[in-house]
């Protein structure tokens, strides 16, 4: 999402926006499924086994089932199952709240070095429309970081049956190290004693204040996190379609600038279409909040130290490797800077590697793909975006119009690419 709202450089995004209503649906729409599965229901109770009832289906599939560690044991998730009511599932289990008619129950974890996995259930009162699937909005605070976080991110699962949905959601551990104590001090002090303050962002990190102020800190292999779920919402498969009041070749002759303004000029005078609408979603709005501890399984880990840049100061300083992910994080000196590349790994038979549906582009899903070894590439990000990306990357024996293989095509085009070794 940074690389696209830097300077707004994609103009197919603002379509892409039109037709699902809110950038979380461009993002997270491709990752939604619909599914009821009969097998499923026929094995619950899930209360504990959603790892092993559904870990094939996943973004990040692989083998949980030894690995999960379920937050209530057995006799529990039956007492769970056989529950006539709401009220009577919270008072069994801790890790069940009930909000907005809608009945959440947390069942497994699983912690490694890059993200924490959670899997859940969900209970609505009434039957779910028809939907593509799940994301929820996030609340987090964690025993390491005084900054309280927030995630999107989408609960990646099935439809159990017409009033139960279950999955998983992965939240980004690289992605909770911003700790903006220090900053939110210094900005608070200067504001109370009328001084100006530069609270810009931009991809570029530029902004002197942020640079000062805003520290990384380290994840502990052990920690607390109070979870705390404040939205959940599911695009309709059958939508209500809004009325701009233009043609679609009116919305499309707009510059950037000119879309911008209209849209904005739209959104407040029809706020009911805003973020998340009942339009366009089916949504639950409440508090469902846990406390959980973690601990990290490293077990699988396999952390490749490179640090290195190449003389346009674009690099890889270290890939890590877990049991379900791979990620790549690139380094930049010099004037370079991320915002500007988009990163591409290959797989040991040369095929495109994808991210799991819930994480950063950096991060790999591994499934059943040859890993032994992986070559990384930073493409400049236009030139992947307008010319490169498409599907006849994935295929091994895929030819360009010109007779190069996906590997020789990105080793033209790409401004840095290594190898990386793994153990077996």
């Amino acid at each position: 999402m940074n690389r696209i709202y830097s300077g707004q450089r994609r103009k197919r995004f603002r379509h892409c926006l039109l037709g699902c209503g809110t950038a979380a649906a461009v993002f997270a729409g491709g990752f939604f499924f619909c599914l009821n599965d009969p097998t499923l229901a026929a094995s619950l109770p899930l209360i504990g086994h959603i790892f092993e009832n559904m870990q094939d289906s996943f973004g990040y599939a692989g083998d949980y089932s030894q690995i999960g560690e379920a937050l209530e044991d057995d006799e529990v998730a039956v007492q769970l199952e056989s529950a006539s009511s709401s009220e009577e599932m919270n008072q069994i289990s801790e890790y069940t709240q009930t909000a907005d008619g809608l009945t959440v129950t947390l069942s497994e974890i699983y912690c490694n070095d890059q993200a924490i996995y959670v899997t859940m259930q969900m209970k609505a009162e009434k039957p779910y429309p028809e939907v593509w699937g799940f994301q929820c909005k996030t609340k987090e605070q964690y025993s390491f970081n005084p900054t309280e976080q927030t995630s999107l991110p989408v609960i990646d699962g099935k439809i159990v049956d017409e009033c139960t949905y279950a999955g998983v959601i992965r939240i980004d551990l690289n992605r909770k190290k911003t700790d903006m104590s220090e900053y939110d001090a210094a900005r608070e002090k200067a504001l109370a004693a009328g001084e100006a303050w530069d609270d810009s962002w931009d991809a570029y990190g530029e902004n002197e204040n942020r640079k000062k102020y805003v520290k990384e800190v380290e994840v502990p292999d052990e920690f607390t996190v109070e979870l705390e779920f404040v939205e959940f919402f599911g695009i309709l498969v059958d939508p209500e379609a809004p009325d701009y009041g233009k043609t679609q070749e009116e919305l499309d002759a707009m510059s950037d600038d000119e879309w911008r303004a209209f849209m904005n000029q739209w959104l407040a005078e029809n706020p009911e279409w805003g973020w998340h609408n009942k339009h366009q979603y089916d949504v639950y709005e409440g508090s469902w909040r846990f406390t959980l501890n973690v601990k990290k399984n490293t077990e699988d880990t396999q952390v490749v130290e490179l640090n290195e840049v190449n003389e346009q100061g674009i690099g890889i300083k270290k890939v890590v490797r877990d049991r379900f992910e791979i990620t790549m994080y690139d380094t930049y000196t010099d004037g370079a800077f991320s915002a500007d590349y988009f990163p591409v790994m290959l797989d040991a038979d040369g095929r495109l590697m994808d991210d799991g549906g819930s994480g950063s582009v950096n991060t790999v899903a591994i499934g059943d793909r040859d890993v032994s070894h992986v070559d990384i590439f930073l493409v400049p990000y236009l030139k992947w975006m307008d010319e490169m990306k498409g599907d006849y990357l994935r295929e091994p024996n895929a030819r360009t119009a010109d007779g190069r293989t996906p590997k020789e095509l990105l080793l033209d085009e790409c401004a840095y690419h290594t190898e990386v070794e793994f153990e077996k």
